[in-house]
């Protein structure tokens, strides 16, 4: 029962991300960090993607059937069963809300990240300039990110290859949207739609659509194994060294990309603050409330199991 709750867990929490991965501008590592299973992922990863356990599979020594029973295995199946079941579900509604609600929705998840923000830099020493060298550059490197012009990219399925690698090296760091980085390169809407196109080929039984769909999705699944086999273990590296660094850079990443979801826009796209209330931004004003709350319970729930397993 305990082992069932736990990987019940672990797959909500890869729901939640799944969720997240497919906003641009807000990263599923963002909600890893936020839901405290950051360092078990990036750990998780580094394991399954190391020379010595490909090499241990490879030659035998260590049988694919006994890594299944192993922890990390169970935590990453049921957080990638989670992510990809979040991914098949909220893409439709998520982009229906993105392109007919998008201040809604940029404003809940504003407030999320904002919340998050708070609390996590109270786990930064800010009085080392180190810290805050780190914090400055991460923000000013992600403000300047989200502002690019997204792009027209091929369509040919090597550089789905580099889409994907690019994709998950985003995903996986808190603040920096893969979703984001596919609009940029001009690759969100080609992948979203090769999912609507693989679940719809499935449920019509149009077998040309969906095999079109998911030679794109599979190409896209080469390069996220691809990305997570180099950048995770430099991210692994990096955090068992200058965690301090790291954590800060990343904080600076999530301040930087607020730029992004800001939720008032003008006509042409700038951010602009809104001079009149209607209905419409008292609602997004809510959802910003409600994200704040979000986060404050999540961080409350948190420290009250934590203080629960001291004891």
């Amino acid at each position: 029962m305990k082992f069932f709750l736990s990987c019940l867990k672990t797959f909500g929490c890869g729901f939640f991300m799944g969720g997240a991965d497919v906003i641009p501008g807000v990263s599923g590592g963002t909600i890893a960090f936020i839901l405290g299973i950051y360092n078990q992922l990036v750990a998780a990863i580094a394991e399954l993607t190391s020379p010595a356990f490909i090499k241990s599979i490879i030659t035998r020594k260590l049988k694919i059937t006994d890594y299944l029973r192993s922890d990390n295995a169970c935590f990453l199946i049921s957080l990638f069963l989670g992510i990809g079941s979040a991914i098949l579900i909220i893409s439709t509604p998520m982009k229906y809300m993105l392109d007919n609600h998008p201040m809604q929705i940029w404003s809940f998840f504003f407030g999320l990240i904002a919340g998050s923000i708070i609390f996590i830099i109270k786990d930064i020493d800010l009085r080392k300039i180190s810290n805050i060298i780190a914090l400055i550059l991460g923000a000013v490197g992600a403000y300047f990110l989200v502002g690019l012009v997204p792009a027209e990219t091929t369509n040919s399925l090597w550089f789905i290859i580099i889409c994907g690698a690019l994709a998950i090296t985003a995903m996986i760091l808190p603040g920096i949207s893969g979703s984001f980085i596919l609009l940029i390169i001009g690759k969100y809407d080609y992948i979203i739609s090769a999912v609507h196109n693989l679940k719809e080929g499935l449920l019509t039984q149009n077998w040309e659509l969906f095999t079109s769909a998911l030679v794109i999705l599979i190409f896209f699944l080469i390069g996220i194994i691809i990305g997570m086999s180099l950048f995770i273990k430099l991210l692994s590296y990096l955090l068992k060294n200058y965690e301090a660094l790291v954590i800060s850079a990343m904080l600076g990443f999530m301040v930087g990309s607020l730029r992004k979801i800001w939720p008032f826009k003008s006509a042409d796209g700038a951010n602009i603050i809104p001079q009149q209330l209607n209905a419409e931004k008292v609602i997004a004003i809510a959802l910003f409330i409600i994200g704040i709350i979000a986060i404050v319970a999540i961080e409350l729930i948190s420290k009250s199991k934590s203080q629960k397993g001291a004891k």
